[in-house]
C-alpha cells in the first residue's frame, strides 16, 4: 500500500532503515527543479507505523490533506464562486422584471393574468353560489431574497434613493414597479 504525503512535505525519518529518509523527488534530476505534484512513499515499516496517523498522509491520492494555504485559497474560492453566483441571480432577475414590465407596457401580458384562483367547499354541483377567492402576489417576495447591497446597487441603476433599511429600499423597488 501507498500512503501520499501533503505537498508540504518534502522528507520523511524511515523506519526500516534508521538513519535514512524518503525524500519527495524532483521533476528532473537538476537540483534546483521543481518537486513532483504528487509524491507516495511505499515502505511497509512506515505504512503501518509512524505515517499511519499522521495528518499530513493519506491512504489515495484523492483524499491527500490541504496544507494551510491550500485550505484558505480553496475556501476563498468557494466564497468567490457564492459571491458569483448571487451576482448572476441577480443580473437574471433583472433581466426578468425588465422583460416582465416591456411585456406589461405593450399589453401582452395582463398583470392579474396570473393570479391563482382558490375556490370553496361549496364550488359544486347543484350547491349554493361558488365562493372564490384570489391570491394576491407578493409584490416584494423577490426583493426580500436579495441583500441590502444588491438593492442599493438596483437602487443606484434605477436612479431612486439608496438610503434608509433593507425595508426601505424594498418598498422603494415596489414603488418603482408600480
Amino acid at each position: 500500500m501507498v500512503l501520499f504525503a501533503r505537498s508540504d512535505q518534502l522528507e520523511v525519518k524511515c523506519e526500516a532503515r534508521p538513519g535514512t529518509s524518503h525524500v519527495r523527488p524532483r521533476l528532473t534530476r537538476d537540483p534546483d527543479s521543481d518537486f513532483v505534484p504528487t509524491w507516495g512513499v511505499e515502505c511497509r515499516p512506515c505504512e503501518t507505523g509512524h505515517l499511519k496517523n499522521d495528518p499530513h498522509w493519506a491512504r489515495t491520492r484523492h483524499r491527500i490533506p490541504l496544507t494551510p494555504d491550500e485550505k484558505e485559497e480553496a475556501e476563498q474560492a468557494i466564497k468567490d464562486a457564492a459571491h458569483m453566483d448571487a451576482q448572476i441571480k441577480l443580473m437574471e432577475a433583472r433581466q426578468r422584471a425588465s422583460h416582465y414590465r416591456e411585456l406589461l407596457a405593450t399589453g401582452e401580458l395582463d398583470a392579474g393574468a396570473d393570479e391563482p384562483v382558490i375556490t370553496g367547499a361549496e364550488d359544486t354541483v347543484g350547491s349554493s353560489p361558488v365562493v372564490t377567492e384570489t391570491l394576491k402576489a407578493d409584490p416584494g417576495a423577490s426583493y426580500r431574497g436579495l441583500t441590502l447591497k444588491d438593492l442599493r446597487d438596483l437602487a443606484r441603476e434605477r436612479e431612486i434613493p439608496v438610503s434608509g433599511s433593507k425595508q426601505d429600499l424594498i418598498a422603494r423597488h415596489i414603488e418603482y414597479d408600480t
